[in-house]
C-alpha cells in the first residue's frame, strides 16, 4: 500500500505540468479551399481570445501605437511597404510562430468562410461564442465573450488594393445585434493590435 502511494505521489508533478501546457492548434477541414485553425494564434483554448498582433509584426506586445509600430517611420510619417499580401511571408505571425504551411488567411479566404459555412450563436453562462460549421460537419469556434464585445481579426491583405493607402489593412469584425451575428469587413490602421486565426493548406 505504501509503495502504491509513493508511486502516485511521484506522478503528481508530471500530471500537473501536463494540465498547464497550452492547447495545441489543430487544423479543421471545413470543406473549403484551406483548413482553419481550431483557435486563435496565442490562445490557450478554443473558448478564449488569442494574442493581439500589429499587421506585419510577428510578436505580440503590451501597447499598440503608431509610434511603436515596426513599419512606421516617425521622422517622415510614412509607413514602410511590406507587400500587398503578407500571407506566408516573413511578416506573417502565424507562419513565424507555427511553421509548416500555417499562415494568415487573406481577405478572399475569410469571405469564403463567411459565405460557405453555417454560423450559429451559442451561449455558455454569460459568455457568447459563434459555432462555424462547414459542409464536412466539422466546426470551429469564434469566441465573442461579453454580449457587447467585438472581436477583430486581421486578413493578410493590404488595403492599398482598395483605397491606395498603404497605412491600412483589411480586417473582419464579429459582434452581436440581438440574436444576429454581425460580420463586417473594413480597413484599419496597420499598427492596431488584432487577433489572427491561422489557416493551412
Amino acid at each position: 500500500m505504501k509503495k502504491i502511494l509513493i508511486f502516485i505521489l511521484s506522478l503528481m508533478p508530471t500530471i500537473g505540468f501536463c494540465q498547464e501546457e497550452p492547447a495545441q492548434i489543430q487544423a479543421v477541414d471545413l470543406g473549403l479551399s484551406v483548413k482553419w485553425a481550431n483557435m486563435d494564434l496565442g490562445a490557450k483554448s478554443e473558448y478564449g481570445y488569442g494574442e493581439p498582433f500589429a499587421w506585419g509584426e510577428t510578436k505580440t506586445k503590451a501597447r499598440f501605437r503608431r509610434v511603436n509600430y515596426e513599419f512606421f517611420k516617425p521622422a517622415s510619417t510614412v509607413y514602410k511597404t511590406i507587400g500587398k499580401d503578407i500571407s506566408g511571408t516573413e511578416y506573417d505571425a502565424a507562419r513565424k510562430q507555427l511553421g509548416g504551411t500555417w499562415r494568415m488567411p487573406n481577405q478572399k479566404e475569410w469571405r469564403e468562410l463567411v459565405k460557405k459555412c453555417k454560423w450559429t450563436l451559442e451561449r455558455e453562462g454569460n459568455s457568447y461564442y459563434i459555432k462555424v460549421t462547414g459542409k464536412t460537419g466539422a466546426y470551429i469556434i469564434i469566441y465573442i465573450g461579453n454580449y457587447r464585445s467585438i472581436i477583430d481579426y486581421w486578413t493578410s491583405t493590404n488595403s492599398i488594393v482598395h483605397d491606395n493607402f498603404d497605412r491600412r489593412a483589411w480586417r473582419i469584425s464579429f459582434s452581436l445585434d440581438g440574436k444576429k451575428i454581425k460580420k463586417e469587413h473594413s480597413c484599419i490602421g496597420r499598427e492596431w493590435g488584432l487577433c489572427i486565426r491561422p489557416v493551412c493548406e
